[in-house]
């Protein structure tokens, strides 16, 4: 409900831990992690181990909500902000189809517990959305980003419990007036 202050630490000797708090992939010049951080409001931290010598370590993602009150299950979804909004090769700011980059997906249930955390592939869905300002997502699990396929019951009441993919639906074309049709459905 409020500010937790947040620790990261590494047990390896001489170990630099990067972090980024707006979904950036930390590099070796991302901000230094100083020991403790305060989140004081709804961040996706990333955090990177660095070590002289070895290869980085996997990036870890951790979504907090701080002063947020939900009562439906969340997806959160962060990658580099170029990914989206670059004005050459981002998936909101052009029409190339089947772009695909890669992002990172975390899944809260009601009772607020997150239930699972794994890279993806993340495209556009649809075939004339990419004028409109809500764009249906694609989320796509594949080995080249890391765990294929989810292994999650998404859906209440289905057997199907592995996915290769789901949608992340906006209404389509009519996005704007019919926000009720998939309830519905």
């Amino acid at each position: 409900p409020s500010q937790q202050s947040l620790q990261i630490t590494s047990s390896i000797p001489g170990a630099e831990i990067r972090f980024s708090f707006d979904g950036t992939t930390p590099n070796r010049t991302a901000t230094l992690f100083p020991g403790n951080f305060n989140v004081i409001r709804t961040y996706t931290i990333k955090a990177r181990v660095y070590v002289p010598g070895m290869l980085s370590s996997k990036v870890v993602t951790q979504t907090y909500f701080i002063g947020e009150n939900y009562d439906l299950p969340v997806i959160s979804i962060s990658t580099n902000n170029q990914n989206i909004n670059d004005n050459t090769f981002g998936i909101f700011r052009n029409s190339i189809k089947d772009r695909e980059v890669p992002a990172v997906i975390e899944y809260f249930d009601r009772t607020k517990q997150l239930q699972f955390e794994t890279a993806m592939g993340l495209r556009i869905f649809g075939s004339t959305i990419y004028t409109l300002p809500q764009k249906p997502l694609s989320i796509r699990f594949n080995s080249r980003y890391g765990d294929a396929p989810l292994n999650y019951p998404l859906f209440e009441g289905r057997e199907n419990e592995v996915y290769h993919s789901f949608q992340l639906r906006n209404g389509g074309n009519d996005y704007n007036v019919a926000y009720f049709r998939d309830g519905l459905s």
